[in-house]
Parts: C-alpha cells; structure tokens; sequence
C-alpha cells in the first residue's frame, strides 16, 4: 500500500523522496535507544546544515562512601586516559553526580532520509561498543547488567 506523501510519521514530517523534516521547525525531533544497556538519545538539529547530537551515559564512578578501592582507582586512571583514545569530534565529561557521559555530534543532510538518519546512528552504536567494554573492564558497568561473554553462563 503506497503512502500519499507528504506524511507525518511520529515527530517527523516525510516528503514523496522519503526526506524527513521536523514537523515543527521550533522543535527538532529526539529519540533514544538502548546500546550494551545504555540509553543513547539522539536529537537532530540544525547545526552545520543538519545534524545529530548522540549522548550516552556510560556509568557511574564508584562512591568514596566506603573504603577506596582498587577498583575506583582503575576508573579513575582509565577516564584520565580517555580523551586520548576517542575518535575525533567526542567528548567525555564527569558529571557532577559522578556519571561519565560520552557526546559527539554528526553532520547529516539537511533533510536526511530514514536510511541516512538509521546510518549515522549505527555508526556510532558500533564506534561505542569498544569503549563501553573498556569502561564497563574498569568498573563503570552499568549495575545489574552482565560483563561481555558471561551473560547466562
């Protein structure tokens, strides 16, 4: 069954190309999905022509509550050693809760297509996956999800 273009597909407005477009100029659409047990959200804007803003909460740095640990200590030194290590254009930030946060922003087209905005988003899930094994190896694992490889074992 063919759709009558221009339509309305949830915050996007879809054109007879199948080019999507905010359905308000004022409110860029923003989505979130699950990687390795993180939320990522994904907000498309207009910087640079079009683009997508991708943020991750990777984890939390453990408390100083009890006995300092070896483990926080390997945190720590691992989130020194980060911004050498990322590709180009992200960002690491400590929040002040004690969440580390990874960002990056891609350019898209001005009005990318659903296959463009699916590309741009897997991209990045499979440039992250390397980084969160590394963190969640330094004990920024997200609390009740399984280490790599020992899920159901």
């Amino acid at each position: 069954m063919p759709f009558d273009a221009p339509f309305t597909l949830g915050p996007f407005q879809v054109d007879r190309g199948g080019r999507l477009s905010p359905t308000s100029p004022d409110n860029f659409p923003a989505f979130n999905v699950t990687w390795m047990g993180r939320q990522i959200w994904a907000t498309m804007n207009d910087a640079d022509g079009g683009g997508l803003a991708l943020t991750v909460v990777v984890g939390r740095v453990p408390s100083t509550a009890g006995a300092i640990d070896d483990r926080r200590r390997e945190t720590l030194s691992t989130l020194t050693r980060l911004p050498l290590v990322l590709p180009a254009g992200w960002t690491a930030q400590l929040a002040a809760d004690h969440r580390v946060v990874l960002s990056t922003q891609t350019t898209l087209t001005m009005q990318p297509t659903v296959t463009e905005l699916v590309t741009a988003l897997t991209s990045f899930l499979l440039d992250l996956g390397p980084y969160l094994e590394l963190l969640d190896e330094a004990g920024l694992a997200i609390a009740g999800r399984a280490a790599v490889g020992v899920a159901k074992t």
